[in-house]
């Protein structure tokens, strides 16, 4: 005759099936946790290296512009076609965190000051920008605000025209 155990393994009885439980939800809250913080700072730095380079391709272009270029004023008294055109390059970089930036601001300089008043030694293109945090925002919000957290990127470089 042929009998078959009805388990391989002999069920324990006792308190230890709960304390599994319970560690194990102790862990899962601690890897979770564990997780979540490298995601987020690898996002805050993938904001930071794309208006940083964004920065660096609009004040590159605008280092190389020929000295007429740069000192002839646009229509209607706005700023000269390059600075209007390094603007746009530093624009259409950063149109890839838009779903994400709370706001954005590109400044555009040469000496410090305005273009087109002589001959820079210097340029700079500065980008200020807000990065919204919706997934982790309960999370995050105390420690920036509601507002975004502020993420700067500015290059300057010497003029080549010089």
């Amino acid at each position: 005759m042929n009998i078959l155990p009805t388990s391989r393994f002999p069920r324990r009885q006792g308190a230890q099936g709960g304390s599994i439980a319970i560690e194990m939800a102790l862990v899962i809250v601690t890897l979770v946790f564990l997780l979540t913080v490298p995601i987020f700072f690898a996002r805050v730095f993938w904001y930071y290296s794309v208006a940083q380079k964004a920065a660096h391709d609009a004040v590159r272009f605008l280092a190389t512009a020929p000295q007429a270029e740069l000192r002839t004023p646009g229509p209607g008294n706005t700023p000269s076609s390059v600075v209007a055109v390094a603007r746009a390059i530093a624009d259409a970089e950063t149109t890839v965190l838009d779903p994400v930036m709370a706001s954005k601001y590109i400044d555009i300089d040469c000496n410090f000051g305005t273009c087109g008043d002589g001959v820079p030694s210097t340029v700079r293109v500065y980008i200020h920008m807000r990065m919204r945090d919706d997934l982790f925002a309960p999370y995050t919000a105390p420690f920036y605000g509601q507002d975004g957290m502020l993420i700067k990127a500015e290059v300057t470089m010497r003029y080549v025209g010089n």
